[in-house]
């Protein structure tokens, strides 16, 4: 019988890509680094979860050594091994298909059985318009999926803790602006997205947002138009080429819509959208829309917040 392993550096992530697999098929989570160590893990809708709090850093070659045999065993049962669709998952899926000779499925929204009982992969194609169903291989597979709105169910799952530690790492992180480099906290996973792009002006904009993100435990995004910018790090960076999102609220300040971008927060619960273009195709999408300048309302939103502590 064919496994699903999560493998995720958060719980919220976790728990959405729990949410692809299908109905009746036994699931693990492993979670590396500081997720490890949360409380949290002992209520994922999971059969099984492994911590390995020393399974850090991005560094595919760091990191999957390491990994790689502790996911062996789930491998050899034909398993499926899930990663979000976010850069350092990329990567890391890149290094294990290359390492463990493996096919890989992206953009994954959903698996299902076919009538035989084969796995389908579903995906969209064609900007979202067309649905792809792929039938996987029999064997083990590593799938890049678009999280989407997790199970809500608790679980007791068994727990495991695992000693694998990562290698040393060779990558060198240097930040944009000469300041502190800056990781995107649980993008994938996130209940609520705050989101840049070009129309908050530029990138001394950005810690109004950064601010606000923080206020409302948001996860910080970005348009491409805004990373391509160097405003922020690509890390933060929602779209087709960046991170699949799926929270219950995204606010979009200042982001036109282009398709690129949709793709990557379509799923979203809800949408809140800032923009003084009322006829931006982001609006097409928004269950709420607020023509105005996004830096002005941005800046009363901060207001209130902080008056109310």
């Amino acid at each position: 019988m064919r496994e699903l392993t999560v493998v995720a550096r958060d719980l919220g992530t976790a728990r959405s890509l729990l949410g692809v697999a299908p109905t009746g098929m036994a699931t693990r989570v492993v979670l590396l680094g500081a997720a490890a160590a949360d409380d949290g893990a002992r209520g994922l809708p999971a059969d099984r979860v492994v911590a390995a709090p020393g399974l850090t850093g991005h560094d595919p070659a760091a990191l999957g050594p390491s990994l790689a045999p502790l996911l062996a065993p789930f491998l050899s049962t034909a398993g499926l091994v899930v990663l979000d669709s976010g850069q350092p998952a990329r990567d890391l899926a890149g290094w294990l298909c290359a390492s463990l000779d493996l096919p890989v499925a992206w953009a994954v929204e959903r698996l299902g059985r076919a009538p035989d009982g084969a796995i389908e992969a579903e995906r969209p194609v064609l900007d979202g318009g067309h649905r792809l169903v792929q039938r996987l291989p029999a064997g083990p597979v590593i799938v890049l999926a678009r999280p989407g709105p997790g199970p809500e169910t608790v679980g007791t799952p068994v727990l495991e803790h695992s000693d694998a530690a990562s290698g040393p790492s060779a990558l060198t992180v240097r930040p944009l602006d000469g300041g502190p480099a800056e990781p995107a906290r649980g993008l994938a996973g996130a209940r609520v997205v705050v989101s840049v792009g070009r129309g908050v002006g530029g990138p001394d904009a950005v810690a109004r947002y950064r601010r606000l993100a923080e206020l409302t435990g948001a996860a910080l995004g970005a348009s491409r138009a805004a990373v391509d910018g160097g405003w922020l790090p690509f890390a933060h960076q929602v779209g087709q080429t960046g991170a699949t999102v799926a929270p219950d609220l995204y606010v979009a300040f200042g982001i036109s819509g282009a398709v690129q971008h949709t793709a990557g927060m379509r799923s979203s619960g809800r949408v809140v959208a800032v923009n003084t273009d009322p006829d931006a195709p982001i609006v097409r999408l928004a269950d709420l829309v607020i023509t105005a300048d996004a830096n002005e309302v941005a800046d009363a939103l901060l207001r209130r917040l902080e008056r109310e502590g």
